[in-house]
């Protein structure tokens, strides 16, 4: 966690997605993402990786991501209209799920951008992504009809984890007018994180974002 020194500054919780270094990979991402700008930047491991405890079974997870978001901002004292989410590849799923119950509860958070995000995958074994959720199930585009708020969809053109940017486009195109999708030429999986035009268009669009007042 990286506190901002305004008291009115936005936060950005990220949600790292399948990675056996998820605090190191993910602060690597924020650090390159949000340079000398005085934001608030948060991240967590996934239970039972990094310094969580724990097994990465999916109903947990699934209940963890809107409870990390509101526990957060209970600790940090703030609302969640200050907070922009972020989730990378299975952690797109999950900052979805977030924002969806944050919908629900009527407090809803600033944005969300979703990165080389999953909408639908199944976890089988022998798969790169098998180490998370074996035999389960991750469906994106149920989730998206309870997110009203302005989401931003970047995806890479040569996404080799994901079949290329099928996905990412499918989720765009199941928001419709409340996403804005940008997709990136020859940019694979993982290399979508440290993509300097991919952050930029991030840092745009948070901007963007926390300019605009939040609705009553």
């Amino acid at each position: 966690m990286r506190r901002p020194t305004h008291p009115q500054a936005p936060w950005v919780l990220f949600y790292p997605g399948n990675d056996a270094t998820q605090l190191r990979t993910g602060q690597d991402f924020l650090d390159a993402f949000a340079k000398d700008l005085d934001w608030g930047l948060a991240l967590f491991a996934y239970r039972g990786y990094d310094s969580s405890d724990g097994e990465s079974k999916y109903p947990l997870l699934a209940l963890d991501a809107p409870n990390i978001l509101t526990e957060f901002c209970a600790q940090e004292h703030i609302s969640e209209s200050r907070v922009h989410l972020a989730g990378f590849s299975i952690g797109g799923h999950f900052a979805a799920l977030a924002s969806r119950s944050a919908n629900a509860h009527g407090r809803p958070a600033k944005s969300l951008t979703l990165i080389a995000s999953v909408s639908d995958i199944a976890m089988l074994p022998n798969s790169r992504l098998a180490l998370l959720l074996v035999g389960d199930i991750l469906e994106t585009l149920p989730i998206l009809d309870g997110i009203a708020r302005p989401v931003l969809v970047l995806q890479g053109s040569a996404d080799e984890a994901l079949g290329g940017p099928v996905q990412g486009r499918a989720i765009a195109q199941k928001l419709g007018d409340r996403a804005r999708y940008q997709e990136f030429e020859g940019i694979g999986h993982q290399a979508l994180l440290l993509h300097e035009p991919a952050q930029a268009a991030m840092r745009a669009f948070i901007l963007e974002q926390t300019r605009k007042p939040t609705p009553k």
